[in-house]
This record gives C-alpha cells, structure tokens and sequence, in this order.
C-alpha cells in the first residue's frame, strides 16, 4: 500500500515540474496540441512541445535545409497522421498538407488540433491508404493509439482484451482518391502506418513517379523481407538514394549521460530491425 503523504509530495511536485515545462515549451513556440494523457504520442508533446522533436527539428533545420523553398511551394502528404502532430508542424513548411488517418479516435482530436490553431492548409481524409480498395478491420490500441493497425482477421487475443477495440475501416488507393485534389505538386510524403507502408506507397505510385518527393517512412514491424520489399518498390519508382537517421552516441556505455544527435547513414539494404525513420530521395542529400 503507497504512503498517501508520499503520493501527495510526489504529485506537488509533478504540478510544478509539469508548469515549468510547460514555460519551456511555450519559448519553443510549437504549435499547441489536444493529446491522450498516457499515450506515447501525447506524453511525448507534454514533455517536449511535439512528437519525434529530436526528428522533425533536425530534419527540417539541416538535412531539408536546401528544400525549404521548393516546400513552400508544394504540397506534403501524412499517412498515418494520428492526433496531426507531424501534419501541423508540416503546415508551417508546406502550401498544404494531405492527411490521411483510418482512427476515429485520432481523426476527431486531429480536428480539435487544426481548429485550435486555426489552420486552413490540412486536408483531412478519414481512411487507411492500400493498393486496393476494401473495408479491413481495424485494431484501435487503446493504451497507444499511434500502435492502432489493420488486421485481416481479427483474432481472439484482440476481442478479449480490454486495451483494444476493433472496428471497420475503409481502405483507398491514393492515386484514385487524390485524382482531384491538385497533386501535380507534392514535395514529400511521410508513411508511419503501422505495418502498411509497402501497400500505402504501392497505392501512391502515380503520385510518387510523377512528383519523386522526398519520402519518409517507417519500417520493421513486419520483418526485412517487407522492409526491403518496399526498397525495391522506391526504386523501381526511380529511387537510387536511401538513409536511415539513427542516433549516434560519443559514449555507448553511458548512453543517458552521454552528448547523442541523428546521423543521416546512406543504405543500399535494410537490417531486421525497426527503423523509425528512413529517408528515400532520387538525388543525393
């Protein structure tokens, strides 16, 4: 049993580290986002002001640093865009953004997130992205929204367990369902979906070989195979470049006490690993 004089010191305490944070943040001048107290993505914005910062800050501050014009000028599509926190910090760099998420749940705080900062460049299509056009069901993992996923059969352990909720989602292919949405200009896609890029970039082809954005996507969840499955695809699109952005550290031993930054790492192949970012761009950084 936890001493109530101990939990209540520790909670006091919280408040005022949560209010100096908060006072951090604000100089950051991010975006202010709704998030799902608990959740990784919404832990992470309470804690540093946005989602992946280390990635999104470095990307666009150096590696993208030379692109940043020709941004403006274009449009960024976001699949798998969750509560919008890539897909907001994108508006800032982008005419507009095309976002694309299959969650409820997320979909709904997404808008709360766009009408709170009064954005008017997000354009937000609640539905997975595939190569062809079906309704799948959809796992909606309640203790980590961003680990919601499509599943073909929803198996027991999923039914049974209280942490997740199954629901129906459409599935779209990109190239169709963006026939009419001014798409002759598109300088970057982001994929994170969970075990779906191969099928989302797949449905993007169209797109993709006419625009060659700069794409970013994760991958590994569903083994090497698929990771390289979705080289091969990139460059049978006219890819010939691939990075992954991985921390470097000066101490390994010492990890959380030692000075740490994202090198960009040229690949020709992935390893059995999950890359949270990986870069594909058909001219050299």
């Amino acid at each position: 049993m936890y001493n109530k004089r101990i939990i209540l010191i520790f909670k006091r305490f919280l408040k005022i580290n949560i209010h100096i944070n908060t006072i951090i943040n604000d100089q950051k001048q991010y975006l202010k986002y709704c998030v799902i107290p608990g959740d990784v993505i919404g832990d992470s914005i309470i804690i540093d002001g946005l989602y992946e910062e280390d990635i999104l800050t470095q990307l666009f501050s150096d590696v993208f640093l030379k692109n940043l014009t020709q941004f403006k000028e274009s449009n960024a599509i976001d699949v798998g865009a969750n509560i919008g926190n890539h897909s907001l910090f994108f508006s800032k760099y982008f005419k507009k953004v095309i976002a694309f998420e299959p969650n409820p749940i997320a979909c709904n705080i997404l808008k709360a997130n766009i009408l709170f900062n009064n954005i008017d460049n997000i354009l937000l299509f609640e539905t997975g992205l595939g190569d062809e056009e079906k309704v799948m069901s959809f796992i909606i993992n309640r203790s980590n929204v961003g680990n919601s996923f499509f599943i073909n059969d929803p198996k027991s352990m999923y039914m049974n367990d209280n942490h997740y909720q199954i629901t129906k989602s459409n599935i779209k292919i990109g190239d169709n369902l963006l026939i009419d949405h001014n798409t002759d200009n598109v300088g970057l896609i982001k994929v994170d979906c969970e075990g779906f890029e191969y099928q989302a970039l797949k449905g993007l082809k169209k797109i993709i070989v006419k625009n060659k954005p700069i794409i970013i996507f994760e991958t590994g969840m569903n083994g090497v195979k698929e990771s390289n499955d979705i080289i091969n695809l990139l460059i049978d699109m006219g890819y010939n470049n691939f990075y992954s952005f991985d921390w470097k550290y000066k101490n390994k031993i010492f990890i959380l006490l030692s000075k740490y930054k994202r090198v960009l790492k040229k690949i020709d192949r992935l390893q059995d690993r999950i890359y949270n970012v990986v870069i594909a761009s058909s001219v050299e950084f």
